[in-house]
């Protein structure tokens, strides 16, 4: 008791209530003692046991520690924290729509999760949103062009330019930006709609 796990098997063997080559049974404890170290044994001491019989060693476990919270911030000032808590970190990029792009979104485990020290730790980096591509909506009506646009994921918006030709009334007759052009999602898209009689 006391004892760190090498010593008291040691001191088994020499009693004969453990052979050499034989493993010890260990169960681990949550304890006050520092982590590694023998707390009892089973049968407990001064028990009779056969010679050779079976010991098993309780020994004190490592304390869980709580990972903190580190979304939002920026990713080396997280990986720093979590490093300095006690924790190995990899970290892998991913696409959001709503954390800024080089800032932590989540962990796995999550913030608050109860691990051992030394656990790992993977970070989820953002890379901002996911890039997509402009449709093309000239010469759509209005509404058509608006919920193909925000079925894409842009917001829409309008202004108005007058025309002399009837069949343009309400149509688009161009977009910014163009068809085709790679931006980021959630982006605006202005459509030009014309108005006749002008």
């Amino acid at each position: 008791r006391g004892q760190q796990r090498s010593e008291a098997v040691n001191q088994l063997v020499g009693v004969g209530l453990q052979n050499a080559g034989a493993s010890v049974g260990v169960n681990e404890v949550d304890s006050d003692q520092p982590p590694g170290t023998v707390v009892g044994t089973d049968p407990g001491a001064g028990a009779q046991v056969p010679k050779g019989g079976p010991v098993a060693l309780q020994i004190a476990k490592e304390p869980k520690i709580q990972v903190p919270n580190v979304a939002g911030q920026e990713a080396g000032t997280a990986q720093q924290l979590l490093q300095q808590a006690g924790f190995q970190v990899s970290v892998q990029s991913e696409e959001s729509d709503s954390v800024p792009s080089g800032r932590v979104i989540r962990t796995d485990p999550g913030a608050n999760a109860m691990v051992e020290r030394g656990a790992a730790v993977k970070m989820f980096v953002s890379t901002g949103p996911q890039n997509v591509q402009v449709p093309n909506v000239v010469g759509q009506p209005l509404a058509q062009a608006t919920q193909t646009l925000q079925g894409a994921g842009f917001q829409v918006f309008m202004s108005q330019q007058g025309t002399t030709n009837p069949q343009d009334n309400g149509r688009v007759l161009a977009q910014n930006p163009p068809a085709g052009q790679q931006v980021p999602k959630g982006s605006g898209v202005t459509l030009t709609v014309g108005k006749f009689p002008p």
